[in-house]
């Protein structure tokens, strides 16, 4: 009887050692399952990081080469400018303009269509120019200068109120009028007098409200 039950015992143990084994034979086989998966995982996303690499390099490229075809417009702009001459010599012509700011044009080489009459101070100007006008004083290169036939604005009066840069003048009708003198030519034998009749040239339509630009005061 012993015997029979010590010989059962040990079929039972060899049956789960043997189950054991199974076990972990199947737990070893799943793990180059798992391995295999994060391969292909890992593979996946260097491929797509890749790709993504490749595509944000083709604007970068083509932008690069939009910049290179870009044409360099390097040539000066041609421009004009009318207005009062100022002053004027043989080479040199000063033109104020309606705002009253005054430039200084080099003539030297401009083609001049200077009329009967030439270029003379308070004679209207149209002067084409390269480049920028410069307020410094220095001179603008011009190109042409054409003498307008524009009749001249002059309005007579007498001398309401005076300082060294503003004129205020009566028309005969009792309109007073307010002029900037800062860079007008001034041409008055006893100076600006209160009471004197006095005749100013000046730029723009005639108007009682604000400042017109004066380029010259005559008695």
């Amino acid at each position: 009887m012993r015997k029979i039950l010590l010989l059962s015992t040990a079929l039972l143990l060899s049956a789960g050692i043997t189950a054991c084994q199974s076990d972990t034979t199947e737990t070893k086989a799943s793990i180059p399952e798992t391995t295999q998966e994060t391969t292909v995982a890992e593979t996946t996303v260097i491929t797509t990081a890749a790709e993504t690499e490749s595509s944000t390099a083709t604007p970068e490229s083509q932008a690069s080469a939009d910049i290179q075809n870009t044409p360099d417009s390097g040539s000066p702009s041609v421009n004009t400018a009318t207005g009062i001459v100022q002053d004027a010599t043989m080479n040199v012509v000063t033109l104020l303009i309606e705002d009253g700011t005054p430039y200084s044009f080099s003539t030297m080489d401009a083609e001049k269509e200077s009329g009967k009459d030439g270029i003379t101070i308070g004679s209207t100007v149209t002067v084409t120019y390269d480049g920028d006008l410069k307020e410094d004083g220095s001179l603008t290169t011009a190109t042409k200068v054409v003498v307008e036939d524009i009749k001249t604005n002059t309005l007579t009066g007498t001398v309401e109120d005076g300082s060294m840069n503003n004129l205020m003048v009566t028309a005969d009708d009792g309109t007073v009028y307010s002029f900037s003198t800062m860079n007008a030519v001034k041409d008055v034998a006893d100076g600006i007098i209160i009471g004197n009749t006095v005749t100013v040239t000046y730029i723009g339509d005639l108007k009682s409200d604000g400042y017109l630009t004066a380029t010259m005061v005559t008695d």
